[in-house]
């Protein structure tokens, strides 16, 4: 099967330094038909958000990130009957390492009030490559 996820998202900084910041993220999924079965999934959306608090010179930022997601339409060619869904929110922390051209972020969110899916824990490390720019 195919899959089409088309997103939309937004920073905002509610202070003049610029040291607070808000972070939305939407992405909207549409499928095709599963090969070799009569099964098409429905679509669904997912909404990421996070608040945070740079510190130390804007090196490392703390904040909160979690996200929500929702099938918005049943799957069709099953008898499946629901809609599933899953919530997540934790902690999440980033570091940018300027002399190795490093970002680093850790993101913990235990899941809750899921339903029509399995459950769990996610756990992301992120290790990012910021290139060389100005020269």
């Amino acid at each position: 099967m195919w899959t089409h996820q088309f997103q939309l998202g937004t920073s905002y900084y509610p202070d003049k330094a610029k040291k607070w910041n808000v972070a939305l993220l939407s992405t909207w999924e549409v499928h095709t038909k599963k090969g070799g079965t009569d099964i098409k999934p429905g679509p669904g959306m997912t909404l990421e958000y996070g608040i945070g608090r740079r510190m130390f010179h804007y090196l490392i930022n703390i904040g909160v990130a979690g996200s929500y997601y929702r099938k918005l339409a049943l799957d069709s060619g099953t008898a499946i009957a629901f809609h599933d869904q899953e919530n997540s929110i934790g902690p999440e922390f980033d570091a940018i390492m300027p002399k190795a051209h490093l970002g680093l972020t850790v993101r913990y969110e235990p899941q809750f009030e899921v339903r029509g899916r399995t459950s769990g824990q996610i756990l992301m490390i992120t290790l990012t490559y910021l290139g060389i720019t100005g020269q």
